[in-house]
């Protein structure tokens, strides 16, 4: 992730920044009546947007927050409560901007851990430079000073100092001896030590920590896929039920 795209979603859009501006002006409404047409302006701003993601939704037979959000307002306003109304859309674009940010967090995260592990790796028979998919387990890898690790292993030859930081944090350099297990990332402060891989390049710590990463970003929690089934029914039953009692009072 860049730094420019990181600055975009550390804040919120000036839209979002703006509703709010609009909202807390609002309060002054018991000061002064006309600002309660402030909170109104929240809702005229983002009403169109609203419509087309409502009107989307509608078409493939689903009813969603963007629905009940249109409903909330359209009520809200209709009772002649602005500021309730405002409410409801700024409290909307603020949770997407938060799924927004933890989004782009996690693919950081998982960038920053791509990032880790080296493409290549040199080979403590021969010198050769390959690529680290091609090296197989119990294959010794000649590690250099200022270089990373470029596959889990353990130490066959060598006593040295390694930088682990990027994995576990540590601040302090580690010393490896002979039987030692290494991870890949870590970097090799001084010297040169001689590596055996006990483990392939697509199952070492970094790779399977991505995998977790990812599953985390597609997969929903328990709770989350039983609130999406509960919403299922419970959406349509609450506006079929509001629309029945407004009918029957009107008679």
């Amino acid at each position: 992730m860049t730094g420019e795209q990181s600055c975009q979603n550390k804040w919120p859009s000036p839209f979002v920044v703006v509703c709010g501006l609009l909202l807390l002006l609002s309060f002054f409404k018991y000061v002064y009546s006309p600002f309660q047409w402030l909170a109104l302006g929240v809702v005229v701003v983002d009403i169109i947007p609203q419509v087309w993601k409502a009107i989307a939704s509608l078409r493939n037979l689903e009813l969603d927050i963007n629905i009940l959000m249109l409903i909330a307002a359209g009520g809200s306003v209709f009772l002649k409560d602005y500021w309730e109304a405002g409410t409801i859309v700024f409290l909307l674009n603020i949770s997407k901007w938060l799924e927004t940010r933890a989004s782009h967090r996690a693919a950081a995260v998982m960038s920053t851990l791509l990032s880790i592990a080296p493409q290549t790796a040199v080979l403590a028979n021969t010198g050769e430079e390959v690529n680290t998919k091609e090296v197989m387990v119990n294959t010794r890898l000649a590690v250099k000073a200022g270089t990373m690790i470029p596959i889990d292993g353990v130490v066959v030859d060598g006593n040295r100092e390694l930088k682990e930081k990027a994995l576990t944090g540590e601040s302090f350099p580690v010393s490896k001896q002979v039987d030692s297990n290494v991870r890949v990332g870590t970097v090799n402060l001084k010297g040169y030590i001689t590596v055996k891989t006990t483990t392939l390049a697509e199952a070492c710590v970094v790779a399977k920590m991505v995998k977790l990463v990812e599953e985390a970003q597609s997969n929903k929690s328990k709770t989350q896929r039983y609130v999406d089934k509960f919403a299922k029914y419970y959406t349509p039953c609450t506006i079929s039920f509001c629309n029945s009692f407004v009918w029957n009072a009107k008679k």
